[in-house]
């Protein structure tokens, strides 16, 4: 199987909004007229990004390994503006290996439109493998003394409307419109809604999976948003508010990942507490130790799944989006 690729990461033109201005000028011509000449911080924000893994192969496996991973999108996976979206650096490779080895599922405090928007941007032909893409509808919403109220993640939610699908007959998704518990007859499976649903999971003929404290991890920037679930929670920094194309969050989560996973497996094979796991090898020191010492050349890892057709970003200029939102 030939090594992922993605050819949009590699042509990439600097948007307007973030690319460095300033120039040195220390050249001329063969007048003696002086020549602007980009700065060390253009030239490398220009320059193709290698992959961070680009011995990545995709090896089939019948079952995905049921855990859920719950992703926030801004200031997480991208940086999201009114007129344009920036994926994290890594993010390919990243979101390719969660979507090989687990189920995943998008949950957004933003608003409906701009979630649809990120999820077309930078999942693209596999946004039909995510369990469920949640906006801020779903979220609760807590009092604050700064602004007002803030949107939590009440993760008691996933695992609730999980259980009452795994109930329903002959499986279907979970409607938020009707949010009835009832299959949607009639309607293809995949042409039913995913955003603000749920997609019943199989774990074997028959067999269906419900989401629960012990097998689910949520990836965000803010503790805030995830309340008292920190348990469950990995927090990465803050790509929105430490904005930097050089930045190598994912890269070092994607090692982690790749750390834990057998511990995962076994945890997961014998029904086990995935939080124990997260407890025993914390995120935030692993960040911390290996930071500087990061893995820059091939690596070699495990997937679930055949490569996937198509890519996992999709077009990448900027788009037009009139509808602002805080996350």
């Amino acid at each position: 199987m030939a090594p992922l690729q993605n050819n949009n990461t590699r042509e990439l033109t600097p948007y307007p909004e973030h690319a460095p201005k300033d120039v040195e000028t220390v050249s001329t011509d063969v007048d003696g007229n002086v020549l602007p000449v980009p700065t060390v911080g253009y030239r490398s924000y220009i320059a193709p990004r290698p992959l961070l893994n680009q011995q990545y192969q995709a090896k089939k496996s019948s079952q995905l390994i049921p855990l859920l991973v719950i992703c926030d999108l801004n200031g997480t996976l991208l940086r999201r503006r009114k007129h344009s979206i920036t994926p994290r650096p890594h993010l390919e490779e990243f979101m390719a290996f969660l979507l090989d080895n687990f189920h995943v599922m998008v949950w957004s405090s933003a608003i409906e439109q701009n979630v649809s928007r990120m999820i077309d941007r930078i999942f693209g032909q596999r946004r039909q493998q995510l369990v469920g893409v949640w906006d801020r509808r779903e979220c609760r919403y807590v009092r604050s003394e700064r602004s007002g109220f803030r949107t939590e993640k009440e993760l008691t939610r996933v695992w609730y409307k999980s259980a009452q699908l795994k109930a329903t007959p002959k499986g279907g998704r979970f409607s938020r419109a009707k949010d009835s518990g009832k299959p949607m007859e009639g309607i293809p499976a995949p042409l039913r809604p995913v955003r603000s649903g749920l997609r019943k999971c199989e774990i074997g003929k028959g067999k269906f999976i419900s989401w629960k404290q012990m097998n689910t991890i949520i990836i965000d920037d803010s503790p805030d948003k995830v309340g008292e679930f920190t348990s469950n929670h990995i927090q990465v920094s803050d790509f929105e508010r430490y904005f930097n194309l050089e930045d190598n969050e994912l890269a070092l989560l994607f090692q982690y990942f790749q750390y834990i996973l057998p511990q995962m497996q076994t945890c997961a094979k014998s029904n086990g507490d995935v939080t124990k796991v997260l407890a025993e090898n914390p995120w935030l020191s692993y960040r911390e130790k290996h930071a500087a010492t990061l893995i820059s050349g091939p690596l070699t890892i495990s997937t679930n799944s055949e490569e996937k057709e198509g890519d996992l970003i999709g077009s990448m200029t900027p788009s037009v989006d009139e509808t602002t939102s805080d996350s």
